[in-house]
């Protein structure tokens, strides 16, 4: 593909002083942004309330999809025994519900499994 037959119509986002972005290992701390400035080897860098931050490594608020944030909502996972077919525990994670399955398991000698639900759906 060469240069001349790609889609002019691509605007790349624009980021103004006051946008919020989302800084951190996890793109979960809000930063406000102050000014900008360029790095030692000529790259944009943001200055935020939070400290400078690459241009290219924090995720833009403004452009993700508000929907899509809420349809983030974790899972739950729920122990079930399965002679009674009663929930037994609800956890946060797969680890911790087969850690709970697995010591219920040991204390009670009964089997059990861990079905996966939306956290929308139990409430």
């Amino acid at each position: 593909m060469k240069i001349s037959e790609i889609d002019k119509s691509y605007q790349p986002p624009t980021i103004e002083v006051g946008d919020e972005v989302k800084i951190g290992k996890f793109k979960n701390r809000k930063a406000e942004v102050k000014g900008f400035t360029k790095d030692k080897n000529n790259q944009p860098v943001l200055k935020t309330d939070k400290g400078d931050q690459q241009l290219f490594k924090p995720r833009i608020s403004k452009l993700v999809d508000p929907v899509q944030e809420a349809e983030g909502e974790p899972d739950i996972y729920e122990v079930v025994d399965s002679r009674t077919k009663e929930v037994v525990c609800t956890r946060p994670t797969l680890k911790s519900a087969s850690r709970r399955a697995d010591k219920l398991d040991l204390e009670y000698g009964a089997v059990r499994y861990i079905v996966r639900r939306k956290k929308s759906q139990n409430t």
